[in-house]
């Protein structure tokens, strides 16, 4: 190991998945030679597996904001229905992942693809009334957990008939 300026560490690759994983705060690759830089902090977790109070926060606030939106701003063929089911922002608030439920369920591309249209003028909309800084950007996914939750349905009433 050679002390390099600012207290860091040079080692080879191998050297730190062998030894020092488990206590490394992060790791940055670098160029020369295939070394990495290491900042070690003792005891400290790799990464934080439950979500921060103001993430949980955020989400509700863009789950309830984006609602509004979706009632006033964008306007779905006759008889076409989009649900937000959940919304997962990113810890470093630069994405926000909004999961559609869209009835009849025939209809789940339209509604992606009306929702990726307006996605520009939603976002516009969602940042001039939210306060944080960075603004999240949006982005439209379809959630299947009710076809999973539909399917096994089916299955028990089969076996229920069957029996």
């Amino acid at each position: 190991m050679k002390r390099t300026s600012s207290d860091r560490l040079t080692l080879p690759l191998h050297r730190i998945q062998s030894q020092f994983a488990p206590v490394a705060q992060w790791i940055e690759l670098s160029r020369p030679k295939g070394t990495i830089w290491v900042r070690f902090l003792v005891g400290a977790p790799l990464f934080s597996i439950t979500m921060s109070d103001r993430i949980i926060k955020i989400n509700e606030l863009i789950h309830s904001l984006m609602g509004e939106l979706l009632e006033r701003e964008v306007s779905f063929k006759q008889g076409t229905f989009a649900t937000i089911v959940r919304v997962d922002t990113a810890p470093n608030l630069r994405a926000t992942k909004v999961y559609i439920s869209a009835f009849p369920e025939p209809e789940t591309q339209y509604v992606l693809k009306t929702l990726e249209h307006e996605r520009r003028n939603l976002e516009h909309a969602l940042h001039g009334r939210l306060a944080t800084r960075p603004l999240p950007k949006l982005i439209f996914e379809l959630d299947t957990t009710n076809r999973g939750l539909d399917q096994i349905e089916k299955i028990l009433k089969e076996i229920h008939s069957e029996e």
